[in-house]
């Protein structure tokens, strides 16, 4: 009872830190630029449009109750910021329909260019030798067709060696992921994107199956990861929020500029120039934390997957090829339920070869 308190107690601190560092804060200075800069910027262009007590106490001694209200707007925004979260990634992702197919179309089409002449070899490659894997862990093959299977594999193995060494020799890109499917028209898109690419590409893991599952089990079974795992998490969302609430910003003081109705030009200039440097900036700053994040969840299937299984009663295989499959066949139990999904706890050796 003691542990399982413990457990929760530390829960509850790491959300109110990541909470307080990485939404309260980006909201108060959301809210403080506002009292201090547009809204009197918006209360000259529009008379009577916003409040004037929170203006003029800002100015001059704060009571006890405007006090309390300004303490309270930040958190009220900063709740609001939680639940916009996902759709925050999405955004910056790209991974929105009309952002992607409209507004970001000639910059998705250019990334597909990419990956489509640097990859695309590699990625059949990859795809046939899945492919067989499926071949070789089902019913029906004889011993002759079993056999030409497994030679096609080793076939494939050294055709994917050779198409890394000719990637090894071509001048870097931008980072992009091999499957088409993960492609983002961003580059926060991308970084994420390395996330289920990595866990998929070299275990058949299906990250949004088994992070969740993972990330449970972690707090116990390696503490200082999982709080590694939060603490750049935060940084994520600190940054991401400071360029959001930062393009909020310079979208308001471009409109205040466009009406003309204000007599703070340069204030405004200024503002704009201020916005647009932390909206890139924290942008830049988020695509690096993003990728941060993706080492680390990489690290956590690397070292940590096995707790899974354990959970499941299931030993880790010796083989890769054994691993993919026993993956592969979980997440179709866990997605669709039918106890003859479930994998068997002994697996078919002769089919593989051992980890490197």
């Amino acid at each position: 009872m003691s542990e399982l308190t413990s457990l929760m107690s530390g829960s509850v601190q790491q959300i109110g830190q990541a909470f307080l560092f990485a939404y309260y804060l980006p909201s108060a200075v959301f809210v403080i630029c506002h009292i201090f800069i547009l809204m009197p910027l918006w209360n000259q262009a529009f008379p009577g449009l916003l409040p004037t007590l929170v203006l003029s106490n800002a100015t001059q001694t704060v009571d006890l109750p405007t006090l309390v209200i300004l303490l309270l707007i930040p958190l009220a925004l900063a709740i609001l910021w939680v639940g916009l979260n996902t759709f925050l990634i999405r955004l910056y992702s790209g991974n929105i329909d009309f952002i992607k197919n409209r507004v970001l179309s000639r910059a998705m089409q250019s990334n597909r260019k990419i990956v489509e002449a640097r990859y695309t070899p590699l990625r059949s490659h990859r795809e046939a030798y899945q492919k067989n894997l499926v071949l070789l862990d089902g019913p029906g093959l004889t011993e002759q067709e079993r056999v030409n299977t497994l030679n096609s594999q080793s076939e494939i193995r050294a055709a994917i060696i050779e198409q890394y060494a000719i990637l090894d020799q071509m001048p870097e890109s931008v980072a992009l992921p091999v499957t088409e499917q993960l492609i983002a028209p961003t580059a926060f898109g991308n970084a994420l994107a390395a996330i289920p690419e990595y866990t998929k590409t070299r275990y058949g893991i299906d990250v949004t199956i088994f992070w969740v599952r993972l990330y449970t089990l972690l707090q116990k079974a390696a503490p200082e990861h999982f709080d590694r795992l939060n603490t750049q998490k935060t940084n994520l969302d600190l940054v991401l929020n400071l360029s959001a609430f930062s393009a909020l910003i310079l979208l308001e003081a471009l409109i205040l500029l466009l009406t003309g109705r204000t007599t703070y030009g340069e204030l405004l200039i200024l503002t704009i120039v201020v916005s647009l440097l932390t909206t890139v900036g924290f942008y830049r700053a988020s695509v690096s934390a993003a990728a941060a994040l993706g080492q680390l969840v990489a690290v956590s299937f690397d070292y940590y997957r096995k707790l899974i299984l354990q959970e499941f009663g299931l030993p880790l295989p010796t083989y890769l090829e054994d691993e993919f499959k026993l993956w592969s066949r979980l997440a179709a139990f866990i997605q669709r339920g039918d106890p003859f999904y479930f994998p068997s706890a002994e697996p078919n050796d002769q089919n593989s070869t051992p980890k490197q």
